[in-house]
């Protein structure tokens, strides 16, 4: 008895086709197979099914029984319409109203919102003025008159000293202490 020829059925690995020709063949074969899924399910179960798919060059291919606009009218309106009587109409305007209320209501929200931004933008406005205050020495001195820049120019100088000073005191307290170990 010879070996075989062939290898046989063997399953195929799921994963992503780059050649486009392998890739439309491929298509084209799995389609039919769920084509006929598809008809197995209508006769066995009954049901009614609907199925859109496009290709890579947006190729639209659909299956529908009865038919796919039929299924789609019925995820559109899930029931079908009814009579109208007149708890209907009653219920209708109720939920009139119902509407023009929520909508007043919206509008209200909506001024209130627009208010809310305004009131931000003046507080924003404020809480920059508020820094420049807080940090006097980033203000910027072609806006001072004479006498703001005199003060400003004496902040720097007891600032320069007060550093100084500090300095000095730490640099004297660093040379004591290493005096003291030696």
């Amino acid at each position: 008895m010879a070996g075989k020829k062939t290898k046989g059925k063997q399953k195929i690995l799921m994963k992503k086709i780059e050649n486009m020709e392998d890739k439309l063949s491929t298509f084209s074969k799995r389609r039919s197979g769920i084509y006929k899924k598809f008809n197995d399910l209508i006769i066995t179960c009954n049901a009614e099914i609907g199925f859109l798919m496009f290709t890579e060059a947006d190729t639209p291919f659909s299956f529908g029984h009865p038919l796919i606009e039929t299924v789609c009218d019925k995820l559109r309106n899930p029931l079908p319409p009814r009579a109208k009587t007149d708890t209907d109409s009653l219920a209708d305007a109720r939920e009139k109203q119902r509407i023009d209320r929520l909508n007043e209501e919206y509008e209200n929200l909506l001024g209130e919102l627009e208010g809310e931004r305004e009131r931000r933008k003046a507080l924003e406005k404020l809480s920059e003025e508020k820094k420049i205050e807080e940090c006097w020495f980033k203000a910027p001195v072609e806006k001072l008159n004479g006498d703001e820049i005199q003060l400003m120019h004496d902040t720097f100088l007891e600032l320069h000293d007060a550093l100084c000073d500090e300095l000095f005191n730490r640099l004297s307290l660093n040379d004591e202490g290493t005096s003291s170990i030696q």
